[in-house]
């Protein structure tokens, strides 16, 4: 049978694919040529030199108008791909429409397309999912880049996934067709799938037992017409399987993409090579893919949490302590010189970088492991890693030394295990992190990101004396920085109200400077550390870590600072546990809080409020008539400004309460305030009807 045009096409593309890469003209001297199962390959081609190949086609759509769709879409995505970089456009998986363009008008069609893709994102990228203009946007968090897929629903695309079904499906009958002799047996992936490209079919292929397919050498999947790429190598499997170098370097880049994707999926065969030829070589420079290095520690990591492999996880600890990725001054890695994955930069351009990434990155959290085992003798190397990487210039790393510094400093003062067994770490390296932890407050205090991580040290370094806690409060409120000062209240309400309780004489400590300090930021702080400062002075009412009378003099302070939302919602918690222990205190703060969000409401027209708390409150007021109407008066303003306030029938209704001898003169005078509210537009309530009776709430025409 003639052979199809597109396979001849093919083949002859990957004859000059050959002949460009190698030097050596090849030819076509088969056809489907036949082999002892009876069925045949495609061709036969034949080197100058005589190195014969046995090529399979492996055409996986099958439709040509299937191919010219996927070729306008791939030409149109790799265009749009640089446009949408270009305006620095990312974090979403997006589907597509159909591409309708004409080839002399695809640079504007381009253009036209990245217009609507940023003005989607500007008018609704606060939203998870979205669609416009037959798009069909879904947000991933941490993604630097766009993916584009041509199906709804961008998230179930799953590129590698597709590729290996399809490989599962063809591959016993294309090894089959293959069992030829005396020549190399090539697959070619003459077209494919529109959103699966070469590194998806290296994911694929290493998830496969390529020991049941003997008859296939080499796998090359042609990423666009004339454009090859050597997905599959015999040579690369089988040096895994035993162990051994990889001799021709021409296969490297492709023994690291393995290495890189079967360390991803948890394969031990692919550490154990990794172990092998290191320990051979005496060091990993050998493997050449940062993020496959990053997979062997995140393997490491892995073994030693499920499998208790201590002995990898030191071996992988002294093999990569010293990689260079990231670069240790914060320079851009090689490979990515327009600083995409530069992280320092990231952390001193104040982004919050909120995952873990680089293979020393990934080599702290290896470490935090490691000293959780409980072992101090492991402790004198890793503290002298953390040492060098607390003074590198990369910051991003900096950052990451805190995670393991904090499983340090928490075990600074045990003096036995959880078994009760003796925990026996010298006292000179107990020192040696307490003095890391300042030393990096010190020299960071300029670096809100590293502070931010530095935090979750010092939340286990609080036996300190009173300069040193002072000094660790100032540099930090020093950051500025919403996302520090709203973690920092924990330890300003420690050194006021906890300090002097714990490690009473050691050292001793005088809390008066840090009540100050407390009362200043209640009133003056910044509106995060404010709002934080009322939420822990609520939870210490509410779980009884102190008596309330310890704390009670904080509370009014909230009312001297500026008003901010926030921190109202905050308040609005502890007045409400307050009803049922302070009642009057409730009552008295309650009215302070109306009265600043009506204040502020009054000087900010068009700003709505959300006052909560009202319902407990309101009743408590009915013991005190003339404070009753005074508040009630005050909400009433509050809600002519469209501000919800409560239920209106709660606190009209309230006049229930009023001692008899007053009730009929605050029901008057409160009808008189909901009248101002009805005449407004607020709903008729029943309250002020004859009959009322608990339960109803709204009744028109009363």
């Amino acid at each position: 049978m003639p052979k199809e045009q597109h396979e001849e096409e093919a083949i002859l593309r990957f004859a000059s694919y050959l002949q460009n890469t190698t030097g050596v003209s090849y030819g076509v001297t088969g056809r489907d040529v036949p082999v002892s199962s009876g069925q045949n390959y495609d061709y036969d081609l034949t080197g100058a030199d005589g190195d014969k190949l046995a090529v399979e086609l492996f055409r996986l759509v099958e439709s040509e108008q299937d191919l010219k769709r996927g070729r306008a879409w791939n030409l149109v995505v790799r265009k749009l791909k640089e446009e949408v970089a270009r305006r620095k456009l990312k974090g979403y998986m997006v589907s597509t429409p159909v591409f309708m363009y004409k080839k002399k008008e695809l640079d504007a069609y381009v253009s036209q397309q990245a217009d609507a893709i940023e003005r989607a994102i500007k008018d609704d990228g606060d939203k998870e999912k979205f669609s416009a203009g037959g798009y069909e946007f879904n947000k991933i968090t941490n993604l630097e880049t766009i993916v584009f897929s041509y199906s709804p629903g961008a998230r179930a695309i799953n590129p590698s996934g597709t590729a290996f079904e399809h490989f599962v499906r063809l591959l016993p009958v294309k090894n089959r067709q293959l069992a030829a002799a005396g020549r190399r047996r090539c697959l070619v992936v003459a077209n494919w799938a529109m959103f699966v490209d070469a590194n998806d079919a290296i994911q694929a292929l290493s998830s496969i037992d390529f020991s049941q397919f003997a008859n296939i050498d080499l796998i090359f999947y042609e990423i666009r017409p004339g454009e090859f790429s050597l997905v599959f190598s015999r040579s690369v499997y089988q040096a895994i399987r035993d162990r051994t170098a990889v001799a021709d370097a021409g296969l490297t880049r492709l023994l690291n993409q393995y290495l890189r994707y079967m360390l991803a999926d948890k394969k031990d065969e692919a550490f154990q090579y990794v172990k092998a030829i290191s320990t051979a070589a005496g060091n990993m420079q050998w493997l050449g893919d940062s993020e496959a290095r990053q997979n062997v520690v995140m393997h490491a990591e892995s073994r030693l949490k499920d499998h208790k492999k201590l002995d990898e996880a030191l071996w992988v600890l002294d093999m990569l302590h010293d990689d260079p990725n990231p670069d240790k001054t914060g320079a851009n890695d090689p490979g990515d010189q327009a600083g995409e994955y530069n992280y320092h930069l990231k952390v001193l351009g104040n982004e919050d970088i909120g995952f873990i990434t680089t293979v020393r990155g990934h080599l702290c959290w290896l470490m935090s492991h490691l000293i959780v085992q409980n072992i101090p003798e492991l402790y004198t190397r890793i503290i002298g890693i953390l040492e060098r990487y607390a003074r590198e210039e990369n910051l991003y790393i900096r950052a990451q030394t805190t995670f393991p510094l904090t499983e340090l400093v928490t075990r600074r003062r045990a003096t036995k295990n959880q078994d009760g067994s003796a925990f026996n770490w010298s006292r000179e390296e107990r020192l040696r992190v307490r003095d890391l932890a300042f030393r990096m407050l010190r020299e960071n205090s300029a670096h809100p990101r590293v502070m931010e991580s530095l935090l979750n040290v010092f939340n286990s370094v609080r036996d300190v004396n009173e300069v040193e806690a002072e000094e660790i409060l100032t540099r930090f409120l020093g950051t500025e920085q919403d996302y520090v000062l709203h973690n920092l209240a924990a330890l300003v309400v420690y050194f006021a109200l906890f300090r002097d309780k714990d490690w009473r004489n050691d050292p001793a400590f005088d809390r008066k400077r840090f009540v100050d300090i407390l009362k200043d930021q209640i009133v003056s702080g910044d509106k995060s550390i404010r709002a934080s400062l009322a939420w822990h002075l609520w939870k210490i009412v509410r779980e009884k870590h102190l008596p309330y009378d310890d704390v009670k003099e904080y509370f009014p302070l909230f009312w001297e600072g500026t008003y901010d939302a926030h921190v109202t919602s905050m308040c609005a918690m502890g007045i409400e546990e307050l009803t049922t222990i302070a009642p009057d205190d409730a009552v008295a703060l309650f009215g302070r809080m109306v009265r600043q969000n009506l204040e502020h409401a009054v000087e900010n027209p068009g700003q709505h409020h959300w006052l909560t708390g009202t319902e407990k409150v309101i009743p408590l007021l009915a013991a005190h008539p003339e404070d009753l109407v005074s508040v009630v008066s005050d909400l009433k303003d509050l809600w002519m400004t469209g501000s919800y306030i409560g239920d209106p029938a709660i606190i009209f209704g309230s006049f229930r309460y009023v001692d008899p001898g007053q009730r009929e003169k605050v029901r008057e005078r409160l009808k008189v305030i909901y009248d101002e509210m009805k005449a407004a537009g607020c709903p008729i309530l029943r309250v002020f009807c004859e009959g009322w009776a608990n339960g109803s709430r709204l009744q028109e025409g009363c």
